[in-house]
């Protein structure tokens, strides 16, 4: 069974169908209490493949926001799922982030699009800060299709007017390189950038690309091209603004979050106009505290994952007691080696267990004592560190553009030092056919 099966399996949840109605009969608000573990994500994302349109979930902190995110990517895939970050690095409200800026304005020209459902997640701290106003999105904003006639100097003309760099290769966002009939362009709204090649003036193909290996990663029929949208001169709203008036807000802990708008309350930031502003939203609290007052509460009951400490004898006896009560014993692992994995040790120590494999895993486990579901995570058996995976970890310019930004100080005709031939001249770079995909060499 694979994790999308499992979703699917809670559709026939009591509470699943009650929250359903709370839309049907559009609600305004409600709590939910009595969810553990990743049971959470699950509700969320049963909520988007039932409601659709816009829902921002809000989680306490980053780390949480990025595991909550990674989780719904897990249930949802990519396509519709996004994490809306600060624009900054960590404390420093001085120093943008490349990446991070690429993950806000891909969910901000998602939002824009809203004709899409669009799933995304953030925390308190970014709420408090400015978002560009969806005019101005729409006007920076510049849109290409493969098989559009369009002059490449009229392209490369809005890239400048943009405030793209021309240079000789991409390697970080805000850039574009022109190369006879290849125009590659780093855009703020991916976390790649495009390859986009003409045939005199028409777009006879987009794709994605790696930076470092300058390979093909995907086709695209149509893109969009955003600037940095998140410098001081465009940005004039609050995300309450920028979004839909349909938009539903789902907070982990609502009191905790208006305790951090309050503390950001300023001059650049306006916490009782934003709260006003919120409250004319639908709204829901999952974190269990009953945080929003005078509406319905929804109760859930489940528990955490219990904690075995890698002690397999212990582990063993929990799933037949589950098993003996009428539970199903879930084993979700992103890895069919670690299913292999449990599966030889209980043999090993003679032991007769049977429990369901799940292909990909969650962040914390849970036991759901409606359907009488134990989910239990490989990492949280093994004891094992479970790392999240943001979109934006491919972008960021640090260490994966450091080779490139040395050749770009590279002029041809310079003398360089080769690895393995020696003293050598520098001649730019060629594009070379490598098992039927171009890439580009020094």
């Amino acid at each position: 069974m694979d994790i999308v099966e499992l979703l699917h399996r809670f559709k026939s949840h009591n509470q699943f169908v009650e929250v359903e109605k709370y839309f049907d009969k559009k609600k305004k608000s409600f709590n939910v209490v009595g969810l553990e573990g990743s049971l959470r994500a699950m509700l969320i994302a049963h909520i988007f493949q039932h409601r659709g349109g816009q829902i921002c979930a809000v989680l306490n902190d980053e780390e949480q926001s990025a595991y909550f995110y990674h989780d719904l990517t897990q249930l949802l895939g990519e396509e519709s799922v996004f994490y809306y970050p600060s624009a900054y690095k960590h404390s420093d409200t001085t120093t943008q982030d490349a990446a991070n800026s690429i993950l806000r304005t891909e969910t901000l020209s998602r939002i824009e699009n809203s004709n899409q459902p669009v799933l995304f997640v953030t925390y308190p701290d970014v709420l408090t800060e400015p978002v560009v106003k969806s005019d101005v999105l729409k006007e920076n904003t510049l849109r290409l299709s493969v098989g559009e006639s369009v002059d490449t100097a009229f392209v490369t003309q809005a890239l400048v007017e943009y405030g793209f760099d021309r240079v000789d290769f991409v390697y970080e966002p805000g850039q574009f390189s022109v190369r006879g009939s290849l125009i590659d362009i780093f855009s703020y709204s991916c976390e790649y950038p495009y390859r986009v090649d003409f045939f005199g003036d028409e777009i006879d193909s987009i794709r994605t690309f790696e930076v470092e290996t300058q390979l093909s990663k995907e086709k695209k029929e149509s893109i969009t091209i955003v600037p940095n949208v998140h410098n001081g001169q465009l940005l004039s709203e609050t995300l309450v603004d920028f979004v839909s008036s349909e938009t539903l807000f789902a907070f982990s802990d609502f009191h905790y979050s208006r305790d951090v708008l309050l503390d950001k309350d300023g001059e650049s930031f306006d916490a009782k106009t934003f709260l006003v502003k919120l409250k004319r939203f639908q709204l829901m609290d999952f974190g269990g505290h009953s945080c929003l007052p005078d509406v319905s509460t929804l109760e859930f009951h489940s528990s955490h994952q219990p904690v075995f400490n890698k002690n397999f004898d212990l582990i063993a006896e929990d799933f037949q007691k589950r098993q003996e009560a009428g539970y199903e014993v879930c084993f979700l692992s992103d890895n069919k080696h670690q299913i292999e994995r449990l599966d030889s040790i209980f043999k090993d120590k003679n032991l007769t267990v049977r429990f369901t494999p799940v292909i990909k895993t969650l962040h914390e486990g849970f036991v759901d004592h409606e359907l009488k579901i134990c989910c239990y995570t490989d990492h949280q058996i093994f004891d094992r560190y479970h790392k999240y995976s943001l979109r934006s970890e491919k972008a960021r310019s640090g260490q994966l553009a450091v080779t490139l930004k040395d050749l770009n100080s590279f002029k041809p005709g310079d003398y360089v030092v080769h690895i393995d031939h020696g003293v050598a001249r520098f001649g730019g770079l060629i594009q070379i056919e490598q098992n039927g995909q171009k890439q580009e060499v020094i």
